[in-house]
């Protein structure tokens, strides 16, 4: 792409950077921006594999929208209806369509209105920003809207191949609220005190919001060790060690309360793998409660 075109487009994704030649060349070698289409791939395949949750921005929106990244194993050219996702292909790797740098298949945004807002520009075709957080940094990934597209019966998003990737070291991971009907409920196990039962507000991979049953009154205190014991119907139970690491006196409706926040301490990869599992069932129970209350209110942003 020429450089020209490139500091364009890049700009207008990040107006505030005000990229110039002279900068983009630093933000290039200090590892700020990467422009190696290898590189996307990976970063794709590894959200692909993990079924991370991605964040999604709009142009000219400040909402923020979450997909995933899907596969397409059956032509790596071709995103049509003609194509079985059932079908598998033993000489496949997943992902491998992303090597060709042709164009990215997302699902359907979440919450649904962001399906009717990507295809609300005519031309030029509207810029779509993707996050996939991993690592302790935010990867932002430029891409543009192409159209809808089946890939067997199912209706999926179709967008350019990124042009440029951005790394924003520490970036604050998306929490996601947990629903209420979850029934995911957490012991908090403390040295010579009484156990904790409670329900999370929220979670991320790193950790995780807790409302305290003691009421106005609490023992928490920060810097506190605990164990955790996370349980969700017909889920595997998970217990991870955390620190506390705020506890914080709110008001609701039933007066004076509590709410604590703790960080995992991760002492073994298996753990962190049953916090990432949680963490996107979490997600996915939250979006698709977002659904609902659109469906129940008879809000249907479907644009023909």
């Amino acid at each position: 792409m020429d450089q020209n075109k490139l500091l364009t487009k890049l700009n207008n994704f990040f107006p505030h950077s005000n990229y110039t030649v002279e900068n983009f060349e630093q933000a290039v070698k200090n590892d700020e921006l990467e422009i190696d289409k290898e590189s996307f791939s990976n970063t794709l395949k590894g959200a692909l594999l993990d079924e991370s949750i991605v964040e999604v921005k709009l142009q000219g929106l400040d909402k923020v929208f979450f997909c995933r990244i899907l596969d397409n194993p059956h032509d790596t050219n071709r995103v049509d209806s003609d194509a079985d996702p059932n079908a598998k292909d033993s000489e496949y790797e997943k992902g491998a369509y992303l090597d060709t740098h042709d164009c990215l298949i997302i699902t359907p945004l979440e919450p649904s209105m962001g399906n009717y807002l990507i295809t609300s520009f005519s031309e030029p075709k509207m810029q779509v920003l993707l996050r996939v957080l991993a690592y302790g940094n935010a990867f932002e990934l430029c891409c543009f809207f192409e159209g809808r597209a089946l890939l067997g019966d199912m209706p999926v998003l179709k967008l350019t191949f990124p042009f440029v990737r951005k790394k924003i070291p520490g970036a604050r991971e998306f929490r996601a609220k947990v629903p209420t009907d979850m029934e995911f409920m957490v012991t908090v196990e403390r040295p010579r005190l009484k156990p904790i039962l409670t329900s999370p507000l929220n979670i991320s991979l790193k950790g995780m919001s807790l409302l305290d049953p003691m009421g106005w009154r609490t023992n928490l205190k920060v810097g506190d060790k605990v164990m955790c014991d996370l349980e969700i119907p017909k889920e595997k139970p998970v217990l991870i060690e955390a620190s506390v690491i705020h506890v914080t006196r709110l008001r609701n409706v039933k007066g004076v309360q509590h709410c604590f926040g703790v960080q995992f301490n991760f002492t073994k990869p298996e753990t962190k793998s049953s916090i990432e599992k949680i963490v996107s069932l979490v997600q996915r129970r939250h979006l698709r409660e977002l659904s609902e209350i659109e469906q129940r209110f008879g809000v249907f942003y479907d644009n023909k």
